[in-house]
């Protein structure tokens, strides 16, 4: 923390036991020396204590007192309810086993209290925790004079930015003013919110936003290539409750969509840069989406859902400041790479071939490159490598099959479609030359070999 500076403090319960917080004190002063409990000290102004033992008795009879109380549902009206509550919580964390398992008569009820309290403690599901948004307090700011943190200026009231809101719109003086600002974006008479909604969407189909620049549809911003069509998704994706499925059903049965990525001669000379969408446009899939493809392809695809993320596979070479104590599987555990751990220093190689984008800010449209380390990371990374064996592996195991029959389900497979006749052919001597190479013609690994192949044919990435 510094001095002068807000903080946020946020109390976090992670795993057995409780947390409460009875109050919060702001002082200059140090914290006060730890305090005992008074009740235990109580016990020791008693003239009649006279050894150690008198004092054990004493703690056991405060002790089953304590207890008693609680199952009678008597502890929350005595006077020194906090004390006493603090002594029982104590000691159902620090009773030893043993004395559960060879409790005396004196211990006996006491023991089998805390038995049963830790069974139902142990049959508690694990906590769950998720993200979630606290509406804070609204505070106003002062100018930073020349941008420095540490000079400020005048005091400056807050409100909403008139980009979004316009010069007039007052700002709410009780909470943070977030609700607020989303009911203004969602009644703006220009539907900005639901323009720039179903702009995303359209990308994602698309490969291209109407407007080129999905985060900035501002004054520096690209202007729609079709104004219309934007209005138009956008009153429908309003009318239609805000449904992102409806919107996705919408684009996905539309003839756009269904259209082939081959062009004639006069739509291409009036639309070459195909902003009217008169073709669709040929795309290549995103680095996740060409690892679980691969994952598909060789039947190593872990289709679960939900659960723990998967620690990043760690090459020798991925190594730097926080690097993690252990590497997590090559193929990680075949979950879906949305279900991959990201670490923003040490980030899977394949993705970053693929113009996975490095995690340091938003990013509304990724690169789409094309550069030999692409080409080089399917030839030669070792996961590509291994997916390649488990589909040979997966092929060999239909053992009645002809090598054409095979050859044919590895394209479909692969491609969605049969082999062209010239592929066949080409197939059929591919295994031919490599099994020479080998000496043994029915060696796996030519069919492996022929699996990587595959891999690296621009059909599997691009979607044509």
């Amino acid at each position: 923390m510094w001095l002068g500076h807000r903080a946020y403090v946020e109390l976090i319960d992670n795993g057995p036991g409780y947390i409460a917080v009875d109050k919060v004190v702001c002082s200059d002063e140090r914290p006060p020396a730890y305090a005992p409990n008074p009740l235990l000290v109580s016990l020791l102004d008693d003239p009649r204590l006279t050894s150690r033992d008198d004092l054990a008795r004493k703690y056991q009879s405060l002790f089953v007192e304590i207890v008693e109380q609680w199952q009678g549902g008597n502890l929350a009206a005595q006077a020194d309810c906090k004390e006493r509550v603090a002594l029982l919580n104590w000691l159902l964390h620090h009773l030893p086993s043993q004395r559960q398992s060879d409790a005396s008569a004196e211990h006996g009820q006491l023991a089998g209290f805390v038995k049963h309290c830790k069974e139902l403690e142990a049959a508690l599901s694990p906590t769950q925790q998720c993200l979630a948004m606290a509406d804070g307090t609204g505070w106003n700011d002062h100018v930073h004079i020349r941008g420095s943190p540490n000079r400020f200026g005048e005091e400056v009231p807050r409100r909403f930015l008139e980009a979004i809101a316009g010069d007039n719109r007052p700002c709410s003086q009780r909470g943070s003013g977030r609700l607020e600002l989303a009911r203004c974006m969602i009644d703006r008479p220009d539907a900005l919110l639901p323009r720039v909604m179903v702009n995303r969407i359209w990308q994602h189909h698309f490969g291209a936003g109407i407007v080129r620049s999905p985060d900035n549809f501002g004054a520096l911003g690209e202007l729609p290539t079709d104004p219309e069509l934007l209005d138009s998704l956008a009153t429908e994706f309003v009318r239609q409750g805000w449904s992102i499925k409806a919107m996705h059903r919408l684009m996905l049965l539309s003839s756009t969509y269904q259209m082939a990525s081959r062009s004639e001669e006069a739509s291409e000379a009036r639309d070459p840069q195909n902003k009217l969408w008169h073709r669709m446009p040929i795309q290549r899939l995103e680095a996740e989406c060409i690892r679980d493809a691969l994952l598909a392809v060789s039947g190593q695809l872990h289709r679960t859902l939900y659960g723990p993320s998967v620690s990043p596979y760690l090459t020798p070479h991925m190594s730097g400041r926080g690097r993690p104590a252990q590497s997590g599987p090559l193929d990680g555990n075949g979950r879906r790479s949305i279900y991959l751990n990201v670490r923003r220093n040490f980030l899977t190689p394949l993705f970053l071939a693929f113009d996975y984008p490095i995690p340091f800010t938003t990013m509304g449209r990724r690169s789409v490159s094309n550069v030999p380390a692409q080409a080089l990371a399917l030839m030669n990374n070792p996961f590509v490598a291994q997916q390649a064996e488990s589909w040979a592996a997966q092929a060999l195991a239909q053992a009645r099959q002809t090598p054409r029959e095979r050859i044919s389900d590895l394209y479909v497979a692969a491609f969605g479609r049969p082999p062209e006749d010239r592929e066949m052919a080409e197939a059929l001597n591919f295994l031919e030359e490599q099994g020479k190479r080998y000496n043994r013609v029915g060696d796996p690994q030519v069919w492996r070999d022929l699996c990587h192949v595959l891999f690296n044919v621009k059909e599997f990435i691009f979607i044509n």
